[in-house]
């Protein structure tokens, strides 16, 4: 499994980095298929909101949040990042936003770069 977490940076790593509580992570859209799968993930966290006020409908937003941090930070990170933490509704929600947040804006940058290469 690729490492995506960093102790520190030495050398080239793709992506962009993002820190989260002390620990370097690589946000890298241009890996095969990433895109598709974060909006997927967006898709079904989205319609997972709209049940949350059930248990089953928390647990389901809080499952899909793991899978879209794990997804966009490496496997992993989300149980790292939460380690001895018991998560919350209110923590998941704007730990995704911030995520989301920065993948928006890696994204935007991108599609920027390739109109430029495209002229």
């Amino acid at each position: 499994m690729e490492e995506r977490a960093r102790e520190k940076m030495t050398g080239f790593y793709f992506g962009v980095p993002i820190e989260i509580c002390g620990q370097t992570y690589y946000i890298d859209l241009n890996r095969t298929g990433i895109k598709q799968k974060i909006n997927e993930l967006n898709g079904q966290i989205e319609e997972a909101v709209k049940t949350a006020s059930t248990p089953k409908g928390l647990k389901g937003v809080m499952d899909l949040t793991r899978r879209y941090i794990n997804t966009i930070l490496g496997e992993g990170s989300f149980e790292t990042i939460f380690a001895g933490r018991e998560g919350n509704t209110y923590d998941l929600v704007a730990f995704y936003n911030y995520v989301a947040a920065a993948v928006t804006a890696e994204s935007k940058r991108i599609d920027e770069e390739r109109k430029k290469a495209a002229k």
